[in-house]
């Protein structure tokens, strides 16, 4: 889902897919959300900007409890 519309950009050498080296934003989930959405809730982890965040610290700053 990523890697086309970055090669449409350009920006397959820096971003696009998972690889050492490249730009990557990611959420990591415990379950399958493709079979069962609503594990898109069981965030365990999120990478932005190349920073680990932990998900508990940023739902309670939108005013969700984990």
């Amino acid at each position: 889902a990523t890697s086309v519309p970055a090669r449409v950009m350009g920006l397959l050498a820096e971003s696009g897919t998972v690889e050492p080296g490249k730009r990557a934003d990611l959420i990591v989930v415990d379950g399958d959300p493709l079979t069962r959405i609503a594990d898109t809730r069981n965030v365990r982890l999120v990478v932005a900007n190349g920073r680990r965040y932990d998900p508990a610290p940023l739902w309670r700053s939108v005013g969700f409890e984990p």
